[in-house]
């Protein structure tokens, strides 16, 4: 502010800070802007964004303290933005967290999981076969599994090496969404779970899509065959939503983002998923609904395209505590392009629930 310009670059910009032709096109650090989330954990707050370290902050006077690898928990060089806090059977609260890493010799994603003194309890290292650009923006949590959406995205050397290089494109324009490559859900099984089960890690292949956020997880027991225990290696149903799009640009332009609503459905124990549906009729107006905790207790206000990807089940909203409603599939949601959703929390709920 008091230089009057823009004195650093991100991934979004073209050229120089200020706009000018003239710059390094091979310098790719970027300043770690801390601006995706915000997180209270432990006693400490911390600013996140997925390209770098947490800042920590004062959480009484917001003064910004630092990077941090959160008790040198991180040994890599970026934390995700987004997380999610899982409440666990017994009352405890879990922090779940994410860093990618991409590289010649492939990539890896890594989860944390913290207990609620800020100890790690948990490190989750899981390589990603045959992906050279790791493009995952955020991850959901279900009680047996680390969720993500691996969307088919590709890295243009040739757009690099030519729009980029001479101020054209920024360097986020020159990642390139694939719909000739289906897209996969990823399910990375948790440690040490109460229930002793033994999982593998599952990859369910979907129809091409560009997911940036996913909500809520859960899991539904199947009861077992008469006269029959429930296997400790068979997997549950498992319920994700997530928030996507047919196909992405990160052009200025938003001719991508649109008001419609998909509707799919995963089969974890058979490794399949059926090809998201679409509708063109309109959603009721949103009303605060209020939702058990394995049904998405959140307000919801989704932009862009929602593919939910129910693993078995139908989703179900509680529209008031007396009256169930079930979300009727594959309808069209009138609502702003905004690139990101936000979720508010519903304090009358209780705790398991907010």
């Amino acid at each position: 502010q008091a230089a009057g310009r823009p004195l650093f670059r991100n991934a979004f910009t073209r050229g120089a800070a200020d706009g000018s032709p003239v710059f390094n096109p091979f310098d790719l650090s970027f300043k770690n802007v801390a601006n995706t989330g915000v997180l209270l954990w432990a006693g400490k707050l911390y600013a996140l964004w997925e390209g770098g370290l947490p800042h920590v902050m004062d959480p009484r006077s917001l003064e910004t303290l630092g990077e941090t690898r959160m008790g040198g928990a991180l040994r890599g060089s970026t934390f995700g933005g987004h997380y999610k806090v899982i409440e666990e059977a017994d009352g405890s609260r879990r922090l779940v967290g994410f860093s990618t890493a991409s590289g010649f010799g492939g990539s890896s994603i890594t989860f944390y999981e913290f207990a609620e003194d800020g100890s790690l309890l948990h490190e989750v290292v899981h390589p990603l076969q045959g992906v050279s650009l790791a493009f995952i923006h955020d991850i959901t949590v279900s009680e047996h599994y680390y969720i993500f959406v691996l969307s088919a995205m590709d890295f243009d050397a040739a757009k690099f090496a030519t729009s980029y290089l001479l101020s054209q494109c920024s360097v986020a324009e020159c990642l390139a969404f694939n719909p000739s490559k289906p897209s996969r859900v990823v399910l990375v099984p948790r440690p040490g779970r109460p229930s002793g089960r033994v999982l593998q890690p599952k990859v369910l292949e979907t129809t091409p899509c560009f997911a940036f956020h996913l909500s809520n997880a859960f899991e539904v027991e199947r009861d077992p065959q008469p006269g029959k225990q429930l296997q400790r290696r068979a997997a549950p149903l498992v319920v994700v939503d997530t928030v996507a799009w047919q196909e992405v640009s990160f052009s200025n332009s938003q001719y991508t983002y649109g008001p419609e609503y998909y509707w799919g459905r995963c089969d974890v124990r058979n490794a399949d998923c059926g090809k998201p549906s679409r509708a063109a009729k309109q959603l009721p107006r949103w009303r605060r609904y209020q939702l058990r905790r394995e049904e998405a207790a959140v307000n919801w206000l989704i932009v862009g395209v929602c593919f939910v990807i129910p693993v078995g089940l139908t989703p179900v909203l509680h529209a008031s505590p007396r009256s169930l409603a079930r979300l009727p599939p594959c309808q069209a949601v009138p609502v702003p392009t905004w690139s990101e959703w936000c979720v508010t929390p519903m304090p009358a709920l209780p705790r398991a629930t907010s």
